[in-house]
């Protein structure tokens, strides 16, 4: 059995899971994990247990779902966060498919976005549109952005109110700054990885064949992003890659200021796209703060998706006790 929603797109994928809602067959990329509140009967009536159930639904019914208005002092603690996690260039919504599912496990909201970026005719703003069409009706938002999304996520923070903009092996740009003129303006320190890394993107399924550079063969010693994955893993990730527009990459950023929105940066050690010690300058330079570390390259969502989430929970808490 396929994938339904792969099959409208004209792709073939196995399908991994039944929508709970309207029975469509899908794969993990369309696979959505909803919480759910467990009730049962207790004596003669009914308790509510601690923990949310989990149900599978795809895409189009998640999107479907009302967000119900609860009174604060009714919330579960773990229900107080949306966390909003913006793909980077070439990248879709199974590039954050383990962490999504570590955060849903523990109970949080988790809104995957999927950004137009095979569209030519979408710039960033039209990224950012797509952000805020993903999270419309939602509260208590934490962006999650990777790598280029690090141009996109601040457009949303100036048109949706959110609590917390966290920043993970990303870009930082400065007003009238086009994404293609961000590497020479930071003083990026080996345009050898980035054009591996571009190689890389467009190789895709391709991978694998011969003539191929190792910079594009997933998992491989040049990989310049999934080198610590394992070789299923890393495969898999490639085959994942989406077409990208360089659209975006030519139109200066519009923003006037960095959003006044609280910012925490989170890099690499061994990311080997934006090494460690270039991160660390250009959020001294850009943001003026001091980035948090973790181990891991350049997608530690798909590396080690525990130590993510736990930054992210950690973060939400050191927020809401501002």
């Amino acid at each position: 059995m396929n994938c339904y929603d792969c099959t409208s797109d004209h792709a073939t994928t196995a399908a991994v899971a039944i929508c709970r809602n309207c029975g469509a067959a899908l794969c993990h990329q369309h696979a959505q994990s909803a919480p759910q509140t467990v009730v049962r009967v207790q004596g003669v009536g009914q308790s509510t247990m601690p923990e949310m159930a989990r149900r599978i639904v795809c895409t189009i019914c998640r999107g479907a779902q009302p967000v119900l208005a609860v009174p604060e002092e009714s919330k579960p603690r773990s229900m107080t966060t949306t966390f909003v996690l913006i793909p980077g260039a070439a990248c879709g919504s199974w590039h954050w498919h383990l962490l999504a599912a570590e955060l849903w496990a523990r109970g949080h909201e988790v809104v995957s976005v999927d950004l137009p970026c095979e569209d030519d005719a979408a710039g960033l703003e039209e990224y950012a549109d797509a952000v805020v069409a993903a999270v419309a009706g939602r509260r208590r938002l934490t962006l999650v952005a990777h790598s280029f999304a690090g141009f996109t996520a601040p457009l949303v923070c100036a048109r949706v109110p959110v609590d917390l903009l966290v920043l993970v092996a990303a870009m930082v740009p400065l007003p009238g700054e086009a994404p293609d003129e961000w590497w020479a303006a930071t003083g990026h320190p080996d345009a050898q990885v980035r054009r591996a890394g571009r190689a890389a993107q467009r190789a895709g399924e391709g991978t694998g064949a011969e003539g191929v550079p190792e910079a594009a063969v997933p998992g491989s010693a040049a990989d310049p992003f999934f080198q610590d994955l394992p070789p299923d893993l890393a495969a898999e990730a490639a085959a994942r890659w989406r077409r990208q527009s360089e659209t975006p990459a030519a139109r200066p950023w519009p923003m006037a200021a960095w959003p006044e929105v609280a910012t925490r940066f989170l890099l690499c050690r061994q990311d080997r796209l934006f090494p460690a010690p270039f991160l660390r300058a250009v959020a001294a330079e850009r943001l003026g703060v001091v980035p948090d570390e973790m181990a891991g390259g350049h997608f530690p969502m798909l590396s080690r998706p525990v130590e993510p989430a736990d930054r992210l929970e950690g973060y939400g808490r050191a927020t809401a006790a501002r």
